[in-house]
């Protein structure tokens, strides 16, 4: 991760147990030896105001959820930089870190960006590589929400490991606020997922795009990919590209079947009915024969 240009104190706070070791960019490390899952402030303060480039690595032992029926809290992430404005940019993977254990636990991110409106550039692609199986509560609700400088698209498989029944809170609100953002929902992203039951859906994937940059309809060259989420999606939606060789007149299009071949100039569809049709060249008639052609029709007249 990259702090701001003007850090002189940079925290975070941890809560899982692990060994994890810090190189905080000023040539000072750190290796900290966690034993509880108690939530831990990690802190550093620098000598002078400057960017500072903080490496982070080890790996978590055990993982304790408190989220009950009613909600969930910052206090619930396995690692948290809650309103943390000296956060400057993402990079790596925090999965490897915090992965799903071998009893299966799961690590849970509610939070862990929230508000950190200085943050700047991409959602790294393997951010939460590690993590696999079946979703926890609460497992991303508001990772990123009003993180409002953030931009890019969102990487296709970000959530890419998850398989199984939708958990509750679990994408509540995650991208909520990242206006930045840009693209459409990868087709990916929730792929390994089961569809919401409509019933509980909303206590499970609430307003998670709501006021992002997300487009509301497909560009050019795309068409809507229906994931069986899009009740979800706070009108956003996710696109897929039309076929090798064929593109759209326009935006906004909703079915594969409105894509149409490409044609180049000169060209025309030889056979469009066909189920593989082919462009061929247009035939100029000479100027001549167009002479000939009409010497003839003044006869016959």
């Amino acid at each position: 991760m990259t702090t701001t240009p003007d850090t002189t104190e940079f925290s975070f706070y941890i809560s899982a147990a692990g060994t994890y070791y810090i190189d905080w960019g000023d040539g000072e490390t750190e290796t900290i030896e966690k034993t509880s899952t108690g939530r831990q402030k990690i802190s550093h303060t620098y000598a002078t105001a400057n960017e500072y480039v903080i490496k982070l690595g080890g790996k978590a032992t055990e993982y304790i959820h408190k989220i009950y029926s009613n909600g969930y809290g910052s206090d619930d992430s396995m690692i948290s930089f809650y309103n943390n404005l000296n956060l400057g940019k993402i990079d790596g993977s925090l999965g490897m870190i915090f992965s799903t254990l071998s009893d299966n636990s799961q690590p849970t991110f509610p939070f862990t960006f929230y508000n950190c409106i200085n943050l700047t550039g991409g959602i790294p692609e393997n951010l939460f590589a590690g993590i696999s199986g079946a979703p926890a509560n609460a497992m991303f609700a508001s990772t990123f929400e009003g993180c409002s400088n953030l931009s890019g698209p969102i990487p296709q498989g970000l959530f890419g490991n998850l398989t199984g029944s939708p958990a509750d809170f679990m994408f509540n609100n995650t991208f909520r606020g990242c206006s930045k953002l840009e693209s459409f929902i990868p087709p990916t992203l929730f792929s390994g997922i089961d569809t919401p039951d409509v019933a509980t859906a909303t206590g499970q994937m609430s307003s998670v795009f709501a006021n992002s940059g997300i487009v509301t309809q497909c560009p050019v060259g795309y068409y809507q990919y229906m994931t069986g989420f899009e009740e979800y999606f706070n009108g956003r939606v996710s696109c897929t590209p039309c076929p090798a060789g064929y593109t759209n007149a326009g935006p906004g299009l909703t079915s594969e079947s409105q894509c149409v071949m490409t044609v180049d100039p000169g060209y025309y569809i030889a056979n469009p009915d066909d189920t593989t049709p082919k462009t061929v060249p247009y035939q100029s008639t000479p100027l001549w024969s167009l002479k000939r052609l009409s010497s003839r029709s003044r006869k016959a007249s």
